[in-house]
Order: C-alpha cells, then structure tokens, then sequence
C-alpha cells in the first residue's frame, strides 16, 4: 500500500542530509497526499520536499484549513498500523518536543518542525 510506504519512508528522511536545507516560507508551503487520500504531509523544508516529490507517488494538494478546538473529549477512529508508523516517525525526529492535534471525527495532525502530517479518520464503523 502506497500509504505505508509513504510513512515508512519518512523514517529514512530524517536521516537524510542535504545542502539544500533551505526553510520553505509559510505561505509557499504546499501539500503531499498519497494516492489513497489519507495521509498528507506537509514538508518545511527544500530537501525534505525534493525527496517525498523524488521518491513516492504523492499528488501537490492545497493544505486544508484545520480549525481545532481545546477542551472536551473527542473521539475519532484512525488504522493503528498508521499511528503505529506515526509513532516511528516521531522517535526519529531530530526535536524534543512535537504538537498532536485531533478532534472529534477530524483528521489528527502531528507537526514538528520540520514537517506537518495529516491523518484522515476512518469513516467505517469498525
């Protein structure tokens, strides 16, 4: 699955170095989704941009605007193979520190510095 494989190879990313590690600015960021539409990462740099459009079938998409709000509970269900690989993804970032955000029924959005992801839930009953 092309998704997997998107997630899984953002694992060797970080350990990917380049001269062009030039920041994007904020308002020429852009968005690279898989071919199944569920996960859309959002790269802040040249390098890591180059290598998702180098190495992976992504379609460049406009970052949907993601309004979150703090406070109450919510629940949304998302495949634990995708969190899983999340989880991975997060233990080899380069920072302490990273930002979760879900909501109820909502893509969950995990963002460091070097990079914005995006997980459509799932809309099964499962």
């Amino acid at each position: 699955m092309e998704t997997k494989k998107l997630i899984t190879g953002l694992n060797k990313l970080f350990s990917y170095k380049s001269d062009d590690n030039e920041e994007i600015p904020q308002e020429d960021l852009k968005g690279y989704i898989d071919c199944s539409n569920v996960v859309m990462v959002i790269p802040k740099f040249k390098a890591l941009k180059n290598y998702l459009v180098e190495n992976f079938e992504v379609s460049e998409s406009k970052i949907p605007e993601l309004t979150y709000n703090n406070g109450g509970n919510s629940t949304s269900k998302f495949s634990s193979d995708y969190l899983k690989l999340i989880l991975e993804i997060v233990k080899h970032t380069e920072h302490e520190s990273f930002k979760l955000s879900v909501a109820e029924d909502y893509p969950l959005k995990l963002e460091t510095k070097e990079y914005i992801v995006i997980i459509a839930p799932r809309v099964s009953n499962d």
